[in-house]
């Protein structure tokens, strides 16, 4: 039997790499255009993410290939998410999302146990950028509740948390947030993010525990 997780759609509109025991890995930067009707069209298609095309021009290696398209096409399928970003480091996940994610003068609460670089992060740039970081322990009660302002725009946790392998319970904090986000306009909605160090999708999906509230998880 076929493992998806490796070898995954094999057939598509995107490629078809049914023949292979080992799906290719694209070694190129930059990718050959014939004319400068195709490197328009490239870029128009790049600049409609939302919009998967049967036939991708490829432009350049940080904006798309096919092993990076493949490799999230897996995790978005492993993980039930609707698709999914690779970085080259957990780190520059993590910044990615909090910084996109908030502004100047928002907020974030934060589970107090958290990897090293991250908690400097917290403590140290984004305060610099306008944004609080309240570090609390989720994983004791549910007074950390409190917490949450009114300018709270993420709560974020790790779990099993690094490296003390504590649990945060996915689905009572989504149903937290998703409680809040009712009375909220979608300016000031709360969002959740999970990062993961430990558990692979078979044992930990948050993006399907969290279906009730927007959700991201850095893996």
């Amino acid at each position: 039997m076929e493992s998806y997780f490796i070898h995954g759609d094999n057939v598509s509109p995107r490629w078809d790499y049914s023949h292979h025991i080992n799906p290719p890995i694209t070694q190129s930067v930059a990718f050959r255009l014939e004319s400068a009707e195709r490197g328009a069209a490239g870029f128009s298609e790049y600049a409609k993410l939302s919009e998967l095309s049967e036939h991708p021009i490829y432009l350049y290696e940080r904006l798309d290939e096919p092993t990076t398209g493949m490799l999230e096409d897996r995790l978005a399928a492993a993980e039930g998410g609707e698709s999914a970003v690779t970085f080259s480091t957990g780190m520059a996940a993590i910044s990615a999302i909090v910084c996109i994610l908030t502004k100047n003068g928002d907020h974030i609460v934060s589970h107090d146990s958290i990897y090293g670089c991250t908690y400097s992060l917290f403590s140290n740039w984004m305060p610099r950028r306008g944004t609080e970081v309240t570090f609390v322990n989720m994983a004791k009660d549910g007074g950390w509740i409190r917490c949450i302002k009114d300018d709270t725009r993420i709560i974020y946790y790790e779990t099993p948390v690094n490296p003390t392998m504590d649990l945060i319970d996915i689905e009572a904090v989504s149903k937290i947030a998703a409680d809040i986000n009712k009375n909220r306009p979608e300016e000031k909605r709360i969002y959740t993010i999970v990062d993961n160090t430990f558990a692979s999708p078979f044992c930990q999906r948050p993006l399907l525990c969290a279906d009730l509230e927007p959700a991201w998880e850095a893996l």
